[in-house]
């Protein structure tokens, strides 16, 4: 079996992996000239609309254009986008706090001695990041991308994942896996110790 620092490596790996790929969904919110993280992507009849969390910015034959979700748009979708973004770049931020303080705590026993019984604040942790970037999916690509679906009679845009959604879902995925691995070998090593007595 595997000793306990290979785990708590691996552990720490996949926390590292799931910051940066929140961090990237909370770049999403910026979507300057298409080179941002955007969270919803479409490209149909040379048309590319990138969507981010706070403005879509569509690229086409003829030009290219960035709109603001709560200034200059007047689609259908436009207010729903902008509430629903802003909830998500929250929760993402949320996230990205929790799993950097789940880092720290993970790191700190290999730095110093004193840092023992934080398991407990590590799942914690570890459990609220990846609640907050379930919502946070939930709320955009549940909400924005069904609300563009549903106002596009036009057949304008064949909406995909882009992105920030799909680095956050996978940042998601490695923080229920780590939840799930802490809580087993909490729950395991507790068992263990009630045998004992």
């Amino acid at each position: 079996m595997f000793s306990a620092k290979v785990i708590n490596i691996f552990s720490i790996t996949l926390v590292f992996l799931a910051t940066l790929f929140f961090i990237a969904g909370c770049a999403g919110n910026e979507n300057q000239d298409g080179n941002g993280v955007p969270w919803i992507i479409s490209d149909k009849n040379s048309v590319l609309a990138y969507f981010g969390l706070s403005d879509v910015y569509i690229d086409t034959n003829g030009g290219n254009v960035r709109i603001n979700y709560d200034s200059n748009c007047s689609a259908d979708w436009c207010h729903d986008c902008d509430e629903q973004g802003q909830a998500t770049l929250a929760m993402m931020i949320f996230a990205t706090v929790a799993t950097i303080a789940s880092l720290i705590m993970m790191l700190l026993p290999f730095i110093t001695n004193r840092a023992s019984g934080l398991e407990l604040a590590v799942v914690v942790c570890n459990i609220i990041a990846a609640i907050t970037s379930l919502i946070a999916i939930l709320v955009f690509m549940g909400g924005c991308k069904n609300e563009i679906e549903d106002s596009d009679n036009s057949g304008a845009f064949d909406l995909e994942w882009g992105a920030g959604s799909v680095l956050t879902l996978i940042g998601m995925v490695f923080m229920w896996f780590i939840v799930i691995f802490q809580l087993t070998g909490m729950c395991g090593s507790r068992r263990v110790a009630v045998i004992a007595h």
